[in-house]
């Protein structure tokens, strides 16, 4: 499927209608929106342990706020939300 700008700009409109719409019947505050919409994580990186400090440390330079988030491990197939 190929988008051209005005499918783009079409879905850009129904977006930023959507938010309003959503703004507006949610309490707003974080924990609202966060009770009802999808704030998601952003961007994850996954890096070797032994390059997580200096990735940290750069990022933060760079004035990008960083948390570690989980870790990767062998295991079975799942996942453990803590």
């Amino acid at each position: 499927m190929i988008l051209t700008f005005a499918d783009l700009l079409v879905w850009m409109i129904v977006g930023m209608i959507a938010g309003s719409l959503a703004g507006a019947a949610v309490k707003r505050t974080k924990e609202g929106f966060g009770r009802y919409m999808n704030m998601g994580i952003g961007l994850v990186l996954v890096v070797r342990p032994f390059y997580a400090d200096s990735v940290r440390r750069q990022l933060s330079e760079a004035g990008y706020e960083n948390w570690t988030i989980g870790r990767i491990e062998e295991g079975t197939k799942g996942a453990l939300l803590q």
